[in-house]
């Protein structure tokens, strides 16, 4: 008998992979786990899979803007030091640094303002009576 077709193995390696999924999560301290953990983050704006309150919405748009000046201070050093220089190889890399940041910064800018809102909490939430038991 086959064990590596049918309902059971697909299903055990989709559990197989959500907890190497889960454990690669936890691992947060070396340099692969947190370029994937920082990447899944601009994947998730970006492809609009989360919904964000207010103050999530203000910081993404702060990131965006961080990207945007960042983008646009290497534009203007480009501009002021790097027309001395007259290196063609170092103009083309600092444009397209900069044209590659001001991009990212105005894509996040557009989905922080596009996402969709978050839930509201529930109103037991909202209650402003103690919720200890005495």
């Amino acid at each position: 008998m086959d064990y590596t077709t049918g309902p059971s193995y697909d299903f055990a390696m989709k559990v197989r992979d959500w907890e190497r999924d889960i454990v690669n999560r936890q691992r947060n301290i070396v340099f692969p786990d947190t370029m994937l953990n920082e990447v899944r983050f601009y994947r998730h704006i970006i492809a609009d899979k989360v919904k964000l309150n207010l103050v999530q919405r203000a910081g993404v748009f702060l990131l965006a803007a961080t990207f945007l000046c960042s983008g646009v201070f290497s534009l203007a050093g480009y501009v002021v030091e790097g027309r001395v220089w007259g290196l063609w190889m170092t103009d083309l890399v600092t444009r397209a640094f900069a044209g590659v940041m001001m991009f990212f910064g105005f894509i996040l800018a557009y989905h922080a303002l596009t996402a969709a809102s978050a839930p509201k909490p529930p109103r037991w939430w909202l209650k402003k009576q103690s919720r200890r038991r005495v």
